[in-house]
């Protein structure tokens, strides 16, 4: 977890405030001398702020087609696809066409995030994203 410093300077950028804050300790948070014009957020907010967000294990395909094209790379996807040859591209057309879900930890993903040229984390929010998508 962030401390709780940072999340509320994530909050309230440059909020003005006297006090020290721990990384969860909810009694110094409740002690600090608030002097910014703007709401003291509550700590439920600040606890939401600093959880790490879990990265899904799998999304359906309709979302996770979806996140790459809000994205703008829906197209570089289905271009590396298809250049995808051999048994192992034959694999990829039959992931893609017919799969319910999709994997963040299949081959076919890593692949695709090499050939695009994607990082772990961009990766990681393409999933993030897609199972916000209904």
């Amino acid at each position: 977890m962030a401390s709780a410093a940072i999340a509320l300077d994530g909050l309230v950028p440059g909020a003005v405030y006297y006090g020290t804050l721990d990384a969860d300790d909810e009694e110094a948070y409740d002690a600090l001398d608030w002097q910014d014009p703007r709401p003291k957020p509550t700590w439920e907010e600040v606890r939401a702020w600093t959880e790490p967000v879990k990265v899904p294990e799998s999304v359906t395909m309709m979302q996770a087609r979806m996140a790459m094209l809000n994205a703008g790379i829906l197209d570089q996807v289905q271009a590396a696809i298809g250049a995808m040859s051999g048994t192992e591209g034959q694999a990829a057309q039959i992931q893609w066409q017919f799969a319910q879900e999709v994997r963040r930890d299949w081959p076919l993903v890593l692949h695709l995030q090499s050939t695009v040229g994607l990082t772990d984390q961009q990766v990681d929010d393409l999933f993030i994203a897609a199972a916000g998508i209904q």
